[in-house]
Order: structure tokens, then C-alpha cells, then sequence
């Protein structure tokens, strides 16, 4: 199994061995849940238009979603 975002750039050699399966965005009401879901199990503190604005930035991808909400963790003092 490869995962990634542009199937253009696998070798043409592996991807004649590979069968595409493609994923449809999320909702973002469905990210969202899952955002609250993670900030709830973490204990992280984050105010809701905080979440919003990730939702947004991540365009149905959760992948992103979760990498923001790291990133976003991570900055914080």
C-alpha cells in the first residue's frame, strides 16, 4: 500500500503494479468531530474558532487537519 497526494509523480514502473483507490474530502463537520475528538483525549486547551479556522485550512483532508492542530500545539508557549 503507498499513500500520497499526487499519483502523477509515482514511478511509472510502480504504479503499473498499484491499483488507485481515491478518497473523497471529509465534511468539515466530520473533521471537526474528530478534531474535538483528539483535542478532548489530549487535554489540549483550544477555543472553538481556533478548531474552525483548521477545518478551513485543512479542505477535507484530515491528514492536514491533524498536522495544523500539531503544528498549532506546538507553537503555543
Amino acid at each position: 500500500m503507498i499513500a500520497c497526494n499526487d499519483y502523477s509523480a509515482i514511478e511509472g514502473a510502480l504504479k503499473s503494479r498499484c491499483i488507485p483507490v481515491e478518497f473523497k474530502p471529509l465534511s468539515e463537520e466530520h473533521i471537526r468531530e474528530k478534531l474535538y475528538e483528539v483535542v478532548k483525549k489530549e487535554g489540549i486547551d483550544l477555543e472553538g474558532y481556533e478548531i474552525d479556522s483548521i477545518v478551513k485550512k485543512a479542505e477535507g483532508d484530515i491528514r492536514q487537519a491533524l498536522k495544523l492542530l500539531e503544528a498549532r500545539m506546538n507553537a503555543s508557549p
